[in-house]
């Protein structure tokens, strides 16, 4: 497997033989951390981009970027976007273990959530892995909510 800087993650064989080239959506770049190629014909990937952001609410600047991921579920056939779940829209900075003040040593981007790996359970469900929230979260992928215990 093949990363690009411009949004595209090429899946190969062991003899580095192209079988398809990915393009993450919505204007994130694949992450490095995890793909995978589903039995339904997909690939599963996070996706990551910075997102300018007032980050004065949590003791950063007020020009800052927090740097936001996405999981994406993509059809390999078509290359049509499936599925997205979007970590801005379902976690809270607040609840970062990672400092704001750490932007200050990475470009004014502050990395709150740093999802790093993703699983899919037999009955659709997510396992989503983020380092920097000290967490992993149960996610319906129907309904895209965090289930709580």
């Amino acid at each position: 497997m093949l990363r690009n800087r411009a949004g595209a993650t090429t899946s190969t064989t062991p003899t580095t033989a192209c079988l398809r080239t990915v393009f993450a959506h919505h204007g994130y770049y694949p992450d490095e951390h995890e793909f995978t190629l589903t039995r339904r014909g997909t690939a599963l990937f996070i996706a990551s981009k910075p997102v300018p952001m007032d980050l004065t609410p949590y003791g950063g600047p007020k020009n800052g970027s927090i740097e936001n991921s996405e999981i994406q579920d993509v059809d390999l056939a078509t290359g049509r976007l499936v599925f997205s779940w979007n970590a801005l829209d379902h976690l809270d900075p607040a609840d970062s273990e990672e400092p704001v003040s750490s932007a200050s040593s990475s470009d004014g981007v502050w990395d709150a959530f740093h999802i790093n790996s993703v699983d899919e359970g037999p009955d659709g469900r997510l396992l989503i892995s983020a380092r920097n929230m000290w967490a992993i979260y149960d996610v319906n992928k129907k309904s895209r909510a965090i289930r709580c215990p």
